[in-house]
């Protein structure tokens, strides 16, 4: 039967190796704005079949054209973020600018 002191230490070493192990798998880049950037993937629309709209889709295409128009108020926020003060960490700049290019 174990004592609550052993228990207590076996405890304490698994969370030691939880974290420690944790930490090494975790952060693969050297700093998180490049593991982001890595992690990106490309999007590229493609054509559908015509079918028939369903009853209720009208409005969620409305919604999906309407949030479409976001995207350039965005782009410009960001182009207009990186020309102010920005963290001095390897790989932030070049995130920022991953994401307004076309």
């Amino acid at each position: 039967m174990r004592t609550q002191s052993s228990q207590s230490l076996t405890t304490h070493k698994l969370v030691w190796v939880a974290q420690n192990k944790l930490s090494l798998t975790t952060m693969k880049a050297e700093t998180p704005y490049i593991q982001l950037h890595q992690r990106k993937r490309t999007w590229t629309p493609v054509a559908v079949n015509a079918g028939t709209l369903l009853a209720g889709g009208e409005e969620v295409i409305q919604r999906a054209l309407a949030l479409r128009c976001l995207e350039i108020p965005v782009g410009d926020f960001i182009s207009d973020a990186m020309k102010g003060d920005l963290p001095d960490i390897k790989g932030c700049k070049e995130l920022l600018i991953s994401n307004v290019e076309r």
